[in-house]
């Protein structure tokens, strides 16, 4: 159990896809580039120099979407890693999205010292904050008071099984648990009220230098937690004998053990018991196809946008 317990904590997240310099240059960005989607597009992002900039001059007062200004891209993925470098001369929301499955369904974590989306209220000194959205209900995960240092700084967000970490500057400053975790969704960044205003002379920029977004894979044996059929314990084949979704080294009831029936298993199966030790987790569920797929791909799609 000792080796389990450091394996999983040691166990890296695997790369799906990164960005270190955005194109095309000096234009709109979205409208000039199919893989990324943005959420409000009458405040738009630009690209200059390989960097992402915000146009978001807008607050709740001009259009409630304004709160939606997030840019995404990416496959859809659960138990996720966003890990990203942004920049804001402004003093406003900026930062970055994930397991985002919808226009009103997401995770949220930005800065800001002075307006925040709603449903945040007032003005508060420079702080980090973590929420969840999904729908109208959106829920303050954790806060943190930090200022923005000048230039750059890292900022990442780990969602895994329900369990999330929020780092800013190198160091963890929120922890926080959802009993009930989003799905799998994409990522990208996130502004409000926050960034050049057109572009223009005077203005105030904010935006996004890289972005890296990995999936997690706790037992280190090279498929994402999300379609590994037995993610506590390394099994890099995948073998499931009797095809109920559980892999063999996690599964209580596959056929070619003892001989005794059961009734255990989740897809009715009454196969012969083989007993294992060790145990799933949040293993199972759904069949392999398709999923195992996509795992697969995931595991190599090490690629650059």
């Amino acid at each position: 159990m000792l080796f389990l317990l450091t394996s999983l904590a040691t166990a890296a997240p695997i790369e799906v896809w990164s960005v270190s310099d955005f194109e095309p240059e000096d234009a709109t960005f979205t409208d000039n580039n199919d893989d990324w989607d943005n959420g409000y597009d009458q405040d738009p992002w630009y690209v200059f120099d390989g960097n992402l900039y915000s146009l978001t001059d807008d607050s709740v007062n001009d259009d409630p979407d304004a709160a939606d200004n997030w840019v995404i891209s990416g496959d859809e993925i659960q138990n996720v890693v966003v890990d990203a470098t942004i920049f804001n001369e402004d003093d406003d929301a900026m930062g970055i999205v994930t397991n985002h499955n919808g226009k009103d369904s997401y995770y949220l974590l930005f800065h800001s010292a002075n307006d925040m989306p709603p449903p945040g209220e007032g003005t508060r000194d420079g702080a980090l904050f973590l929420w969840r959205v999904d729908g109208n209900d959106v829920t303050e995960l954790g806060s943190e008071e930090v200022d923005f240092p000048d230039g750059e700084v890292s900022i990442k967000l780990s969602v895994n099984g329900g369990n999330l970490r929020a780092s800013f500057d190198g160091d963890v400053l929120i922890t926080a648990t959802d009993d009930e975790p989003l799905e799998g969704g994409q990522a990208g960044f996130y502004a409000y009220n926050c960034g050049a205003e057109g572009g223009g002379g005077g203005a105030s920029y904010a935006g996004g230098i890289d972005i890296e977004v990995s999936a997690h894979d706790d037992d280190d044996d090279g498929i994402i937690d999300d379609v590994d059929n037995c993610h506590d314990i390394e099994n890099p084949d995948q073998e499931d004998e009797d095809g109920d979704g559980i892999g063999n080294v996690c599964d209580d009831d596959y056929e070619g053990g003892t001989g005794e029936p059961s009734d255990t298993d989740p897809d009715g199966y009454d196969g012969d018991t083989l007993e294992i030790g060790g145990s799933c987790g949040g293993c199972g569920g759904g069949s392999g196809g398709g999923l195992m797929v996509f795992g697969l791909l995931a595991l190599f799609a090490r690629r650059k946008r």
